[in-house]
């Protein structure tokens, strides 16, 4: 009797014509409403206008974004990467 789990579980939730919504998607929504959601209480107690949340929430969205990618880039293949530049 082996007590191991198979995880073989499609990656994409559904599917509109060629755009995929995909499980690590929506965990990047949830991540940024969380943060969204606790930055607000933040600002409410510290007294601070919560209208400036969004302004600093478009920068941590592409901050969040563009840093995934470079990390990405530069910790698993960093090689190919550097070796052509401007590919995808």
């Amino acid at each position: 009797m082996e007590l191991n789990i198979i995880w073989n579980i499609d990656p994409e939730i559904f599917s509109i014509g060629n755009f995929q919504f995909r499980y690590y998607s929506l965990c990047w929504l949830m991540a940024f409403a969380g943060s969204i959601f606790v930055l607000r209480k933040i600002y409410i107690k510290e007294l601070l206008d919560p209208e400036l949340l969004f302004s600093l929430a478009i920068y941590i969205f592409f901050g969040v974004v563009i840093g995934a990618r470079l990390g990405h880039c530069l910790f698993y293949d960093p090689d190919y990467y550097l070796s052509h530049p401007l590919e995808e």
